[in-house]
């Protein structure tokens, strides 16, 4: 078994961090562990990890937290792909008490005395569609900086760092996340949707594919992810179109199109609806921050 060491990821000791978004992939990847933590957030896809010798299920919005030493692999994956970030907490967030005060940041990133470890993920949440497009963003901006180097690039790189570590501490409710232990009786259904986004969806056939009655489906996907089925399909195609509306040769109606919608104006107001603006106003607010 591979344990990957701060040696063989980060490029400079004195700045111990990699930010990393990973291809669009399918099949296994092999058991390791690293001495560094690790925050991964799917974007797209399914898989399943085993973490601690325990097999979780992983679907878009899932974020989660590897610590040193802990053990795992990912394996069936479709069509997965995931934002990550490899740190050392203790070199990049040394002094800041009032972030570490944070209920969210405690439950996310201080690790477990090894008599308590758990079996599974010791720290895991869920974002929805709007959050997760925004830890994008901001995971996006960070990649860029890591990138291009420019002058004084470290500070900015910090910067939103802690904006993004932030942001997801404050997403920590225990409440909602009482409920992810629940999710392997709607994985079926999560991963039918990732695959078949394009294609008219029922709610029939999402029940089918859990063996569950159409209301039990409903009250357990509702209680899990917030949201009905069928929104959570329209949501996950919002989401899927923030990608393309970075690329500027494609018109709002070839994006509508490509993430799954018949109609560019029906694909507009569920846009606005789901992340607050229009498509083409968050294009221009995309492109202004570049």
């Amino acid at each position: 078994m591979k344990t990957f060491t701060p040696k063989d990821v980060f490029a400079q000791a004195d700045f111990p961090l990699r930010v990393e978004r990973t291809k669009t992939i399918s099949g296994r990847y092999p058991l390791h562990g690293h001495g560094f933590t690790e925050l991964e957030f799917v974007m797209t896809g399914t898989a399943t990890e085993m973490v601690n010798g325990v097999a979780c299920q992983l679907a878009p919005g899932d974020v989660y937290v590897l610590h040193p030493g802990e053990i795992h692999n990912v394996r069936t994956m479709r069509n997965f792909e995931t934002c990550f970030l490899q740190f050392l907490p203790e070199k990049l967030v040394p002094r800041l008490e009032d972030l570490r005060q944070l209920p969210g940041y405690r439950m996310l990133f201080d690790p477990l005395p090894p008599h308590a470890k758990p079996r599974g993920f010791s720290a895991r949440i869920h974002l929805d569609v709007q959050q997760l497009a925004h830890a994008q963003t901001l995971h996006t901006e960070l990649h860029r900086e890591m990138l291009t180097r420019l002058p004084g690039y470290q500070h900015v790189c910090l910067g939103l760092f802690l904006q993004l570590l932030t942001f997801l501490c404050r997403q920590c409710d225990p409440h909602t996340q009482q409920s992810m232990h629940s999710f392997d009786a709607i994985a079926p259904a999560i991963g039918y949707i990732e695959q078949h986004a394009h294609e008219a969806i029922s709610l029939a056939k999402l029940a089918h594919v859990c063996a569950l009655s159409s209301s039990t489906l409903s009250r357990q996907f509702r209680k899990i992810t917030g949201h009905a089925p069928i929104e959570y399909l329209i949501r996950r195609r919002v989401l899927k179109s923030t990608d393309l509306l970075h690329t500027e040769n494609l018109s709002i109606t070839d994006v509508a199109f490509q993430s799954g919608f018949d109609d560019s104006n029906y694909y507009t107001r569920q846009f606005k609806h789901v992340m607050g603006v229009t498509p083409r106003a968050y294009r221009a607010r995309a492109s202004r921050a570049v």
